[in-house]
């Protein structure tokens, strides 16, 4: 097909995600034929500056043949068979000892699956059943923060603290609560830190204390808040949690799908604030993208609850969890992290893109600039001093965003939060880009839009 018949051929047959398909019509489908490093093409051959990295996916780059090449030969041995029951392959083996060795949680065992809700969904249910089979069967509550994500499965979508991905979906499953954000930007505890005391850590005891203790399985958190737009909190914010999760006997759930693998400037985002989860999760960054999968890790004591022939296994599974060309991209992945010391680099890289995109807050419409590593917000505003927003008709964020797209950058806009989330692989020239890109972006339409 031509580039046209393309773009009509998707408005006819394709359901976008995340997106209404209105807008996409709006703005035309954007038609990604080719990529390489941080750069991809579209089906016009038009060059864009992926400062999304997919979508925080990509922290080794596009069109890594050594990558394509793994997989290639692992399908030439084995396309597929399944992880269940009794079955398993080399590379979901090779795969789950390396995860135990990478990540610096001492997790036992793996359980593997095709994304991030997935992943979310397992770790919800190992949790219950966790209780369930230690005497507990009354813990089946979970607690999470307004404004986290953590996928569009019902599970994973209960946990989820965006009105926006609940409301449509109502009732979901039943037992999940949420509790106010550490947003300090836009405090929900209207405090001001570190005067506040962290409230809101108080906020999650007094909602554990509320629902009872003997009632509560697991709170369910973000290294970065995602969705409210790449918010990290303080350090010892999730220090407290882990205390609190200790003394009521609560498992602590940290939810590494976007900040696992490099993109923070860590290899785990857990290592930011010096604490251990009890569960994680992953996906995205695990393969940089080029095959589907997620992935949990548990230690071995709760490992321990699911064996014996008193105990009831996890009747649990995914036909393509463990598929073996996916682990084997996962194991190339990991390679180059450590072979090319990528997240050594794209720490350096992402320092120096968090300090020339300072000079945007000459902008009237910028709030505040945020993030950790390759995974950067934007807090678009009216006014800088009350912080309000624009009206959702004026359409500040999508703008900006649909503007960067001409002039050829990719980004995000999260009801006007502009996100970045580069490859690792991002050089200084082009960080200098994606910031004079945006520069440029927003100045032309911050002057269209009424003060």
């Amino acid at each position: 097909m031509d580039s046209q018949a393309l773009i009509q051929s998707d408005l006819d047959h394709v359901w976008h995600h995340v997106m209404p398909m209105h807008e996409v019509a709006e703005s035309g489908p954007k038609v990604i034929v080719r990529g390489e490093g941080s750069l991809v093409w579209d089906v016009e051959g038009k060059e864009y500056l992926d400062a999304m990295g997919g979508i925080y996916t990509t922290p080794i780059g596009h069109g890594r043949a050594d990558v394509i090449e793994a997989i290639c030969e692992q399908g030439r041995k084995l396309e597929f068979y399944p992880n269940f029951q009794f079955y398993t392959t080399p590379p979901v083996i090779e795969l789950a000892e390396k995860l135990t060795a990478l990540y610096p949680a001492d997790m036992k065992r793996w359980f593997f699956c095709s994304g991030g809700s997935e992943a979310m969904d397992t770790a919800l249910k190992i949790a219950r059943q966790y209780w369930k089979q230690s005497g507990k069967p009354g813990k089946h509550k979970f607690i999470a923060l307004r404004g986290g994500f953590h996928g569009v499965t019902f599970g994973a979508a209960s946990a989820t603290g965006i009105t926006l991905y609940r409301e449509p979906y109502e009732p979901l499953v039943p037992g999940f609560r949420h509790v106010p954000a550490p947003f300090c930007y836009r405090c929900p505890c209207k405090e001001t830190y570190p005067g506040c005391c962290l409230k809101c850590v108080d906020a999650l005891e007094q909602q554990i204390v509320f629902e009872h203790p003997d009632t509560v399985a697991a709170f369910i958190a973000e290294p970065v808040l995602n969705p409210i737009g790449e918010v990290p909190p303080p350090v010892e914010y999730y220090q407290r949690v882990r205390e609190l999760c200790d003394r009521y006997q609560v498992l602590f759930l940290f939810d590494e799908v976007i900040t696992g693998f490099g993109r923070t400037g860590k290899w785990f985002g857990c290592e930011h604030y010096g604490v251990k989860p009890d569960l994680v999760t992953f996906a995205k960054g695990i393969t940089s993208g080029y095959q589907p999968c997620g992935a949990v890790g548990v230690p071995e004591w709760i490992d321990q609850a699911f064996w014996g022939p008193d105990k009831t296994g996890f009747m649990h599974g995914h036909t393509f969890g463990g598929h073996p060309m996916a682990c084997v991209a996962a194991l190339k992945n990991i390679e180059i992290l450590e072979s090319e010391n990528l997240v050594a680099l794209g720490a350096e890289r992402a320092d120096y893109l968090f300090q020339q995109l300072q000079r945007l807050h000459e902008h009237r419409v910028m709030g505040d600039i945020r993030g950790k590593g390759m995974l950067i917000g934007m807090d678009l505003v009216r006014n800088k001093e009350t912080k309000e927003k624009y009206p959702p008709e004026i359409r500040v964020g999508i703008r900006i965003r649909e503007r960067a797209w001409e002039l050829g950058l990719i980004c995000r806009d999260q009801r006007d939060v502009l996100v970045i989330a580069p490859p690792l692989v991002t050089t200084k020239e082009q960080c200098d880009r994606i910031v004079d890109t945006l520069d440029r972006a927003i100045g032309e339409v911050e002057a269209t839009t009424p003060v």
